[in-house]
């Protein structure tokens, strides 16, 4: 069964933040009577990248989205990054989904954020400057 080897994958690829280059698995989630899946991987240099670019007081935009055009099943791929305040991307995690739906992407950022949060227990995703919120 192809899912239960995304599974093992994920399981024996663990996320470690001592291992700065190695891409690892940060969350996943499946539901192998549905056929339903989600993966999520960051690497730890990515992710410390995020949160030294933050407590330099330089707060980014994080962002999520997706597309069908990453791998040969055509399934979503989205990609969590941010924009620096001189309007570059910086792409930090990555998940492969069965859907595009809210709840992957609610899942993925919660994820993302979760792994953040371990890395650095003082990581606060609400504590961003109130000019940076969509719509204002």
């Amino acid at each position: 069964d192809s899912l239960a080897g995304f599974v093992s994958f994920g399981d024996a690829h663990p996320f470690k933040p001592e291992e700065d280059k190695t891409i690892a698995c940060i969350g996943h989630q499946v539901n192998p009577a549905k056929g339903q899946f989600r993966f999520a991987f960051a690497s730890p240099r990515m992710l410390n990248l995020l949160l030294a670019y933050k407590k330099n007081g330089k707060y980014f935009v994080s962002c999520t989205d997706g597309t069908y055009k990453l791998n040969c099943e055509a399934y979503t791929t989205l990609v969590y990054g941010v924009v620096d305040w001189n309007k570059h991307y910086h792409p930090a995690a990555k998940a492969v989904v069965c859907s595009e739906f809210q709840d992957d992407y609610e899942w993925f950022y919660a994820t993302v954020e979760k792994v953040l949060k371990k890395m650095d227990p003082t990581y606060d995703p609400s504590n961003a400057s109130p000019h940076l919120y969509a719509g204002e």
